[in-house]
């Protein structure tokens, strides 16, 4: 049986690989014929290079996907997403915040500020970019030094509303708009521009895809007459997990508007949840090539992240050779789940679904030896039942055939005996009763108590005792033996209203009150 059923869940399991693999090469040949369709559509019907508007839309925000090289769209699964591949917001299952600081090339500065909240199906997240370009000189054709002509600070702003969720299987797809100001000396430019992406999930090979079209809108109003387009670009991405997830590879070809060809390549590793290290490369990078010393760096990136709990510290270093290095720093916080129900499982969830699959037929035998186990315990309880069923209609039996026999008429005459001592033994516990009684109204507690016990040997066992015995107790600062002999007074008159107050008054906390009303009380038990 075992050998038929390991054999029916591997043949599953390769036909699993199979579909998995067709999958694979199906969306690989789609998406690189979308691909290469939006590139001559769009990539070749502008301008020409240089041309676009917004260009500050091509730097890349958050210190995570900049250190890894910008190969982040296929690896989206967190806040970041909002900016580089919405369709990775339908993974997340918490809410997040992140601020980030980027000091750039030319005394350029700029900020990201993201937050994302998981909703029944999928999540949403708005996010804000702000470029400063610091304080420029003014000049003109007469006067080409500037003095005494001031100076201006130009901006940049775009604000960022995405959403993503699940469509099917490990399908997602999202969608983000953007709202593009710019400002120059009083002059303004505005845009509105969408990101387009989807995320494909392989579980079983540990692989992700991605295909995005960024930047999609048009100019709504120029600097004076003349619009531009905005920096079209299409995206393929591709992301591999290793070693249950702390290693991650990331995969990116694009082509944007006016230029050429382009990758992106880069990696995580991440140390015992705590501490990831990253690094990457833009082939972009080769453009900024002059010739010096510091070519070799061009179009590296390097990485470095602190996971603790909730919160995460993460920074990026990115080198323009001559123009000089950039620095990024962003902080993250989740701060717990959204109470709403998701209907969403992580990557992890569903490896372990896989796991699960393979130690079928290890769980079928424990489960058979429990089987086993119990079916010994309920025969060995049912024959115990059975033997004492007919024990006890043995004795009946037994007991009807022979009777009362001469021992049992002696034991008869015992009981009587005992009785009349047990009536006697009683009547000299009421005189010990008696004795404890004024002895506690003496405040003699502790004799009071002797007299107490000896009443309760001789077969005086009443309310009255115990509560008098408890009293002695309470007034010696024993509050639990107090406490249990009120409870036992109770159980053989539970109707004392008396017992019933003293009880909640010994209950109650704090010390113990030398009241005189409640002690008089106690007294005329």
């Amino acid at each position: 049986m075992l050998g038929k059923k390991m054999k029916k869940i591997i043949k599953k399991q390769k036909q699993a690989k199979k579909t998995n693999r067709a999958l694979i090469l199906k969306v690989f040949f789609i998406a690189s014929l979308v691909f290469y369709i939006f590139q001559s559509i769009f990539c070749f019907a502008g301008e020409g290079a240089g041309t676009t508007a917004f260009n500050f839309l091509k730097i890349g925000a958050g210190a995570r996907p900049v250190g890894m090289g910008e190969a982040y769209s296929a690896l989206a699964d967190d806040i970041n997403a909002i900016y580089w591949n919405p369709a990775g917001l339908g993974e997340i299952t918490e809410r997040e915040i992140t601020a980030s600081y980027l000091s750039y090339i030319a005394g350029i500065n700029s900020g990201y500020f993201g937050y994302a909240l998981p909703l029944a199906r999928g999540g949403l997240g708005v996010g804000v970019v702000y470029l400063d370009y610091g304080q420029i000189q003014e000049t003109t054709l007469d006067n080409p030094d500037g003095v005494n002509l001031g100076s201006y600070r130009p901006y940049d702003l775009a604000v960022i509303a995405a959403y993503g969720c699940k469509v099917a299987g490990g399908l997602n797809v999202g969608i983000n708009m953007k709202g593009v100001h710019e400002d120059i000396q009083g002059y303004t430019a505005n845009a509105i521009a969408f990101d387009i992406g989807t995320l494909y999930d392989l579980p079983a090979n540990d692989l992700t895809l991605s295909c995005s079209v960024k930047n999609l809108g048009l100019q709504t109003k120029a600097f004076i007459k003349e619009k531009h387009d905005l920096p079209l670009m299409f995206d393929f991405g591709l992301g591999y997990s290793l070693l249950a997830d702390a290693l991650k590879i990331g995969l990116n070809l694009y082509q944007p508007q006016g230029g050429n060809f382009n990758f992106n390549i880069g990696g995580e590793y991440c140390w015992k949840k705590l501490v990831s290290f990253r690094m990457g490369y833009k082939s972009i990078g080769k453009d900024l090539k002059t010739g010096s010393d510091k070519d070799n760096l061009t179009g590296l990136s390097v990485g470095l992240g602190v996971n603790m709990k909730v919160y995460q510290l993460d920074y990026a270093f990115v080198p323009f050779n001559e123009l000089g290095n950039t620095h990024r720093l962003s902080f993250g916080l989740k701060f717990g789940k959204n109470n709403v129900a998701f209907g969403k499982e992580k990557r992890r969830v569903k490896k372990q679904k896989i796991n699960k699959k393979k130690k079928v037929v290890k769980k079928q035998k424990i489960n058979k030896k429990k089987k086993i186990v119990k079916k010994q315990k309920i025969n060995k309880k049912k024959k115990v039942v059975k033997k004492q069923k007919i024990n006890k209609k043995k004795k009946i039996v037994k007991k009807q055939k022979v009777g009362k026999t001469k021992q049992v008429k002696k034991q008869e005459v015992k009981n009587k005996k005992l009785s009349k001592k047990n009536k006697n033994k009683k009547e000299i516990g009421i005189e010990f009763y008696k004795n404890g009684k004024k002895y506690c109204k003496q405040e003699k507690y502790q004799t009071a108590i002797k007299e107490y016990r000896i009443a309760l040997k001789r077969g005086y066992k009443t309310a009255k005792l115990y509560a008098g015995m408890g009293y002695c107790y309470y007034k010696l600062g024993n509050k639990k033996a107090a406490k249990s002999l009120y409870k036992r007074a109770l159980d053989l008159d539970p109707d004392n209203k008396r017992i019933k107050k003293n009880l909640k008054k010994i209950s109650k906390k704090g010390k113990i009150k030398n009241d005189k009303k409640v002690v008089d009380k106690w007294r005329n038990l």
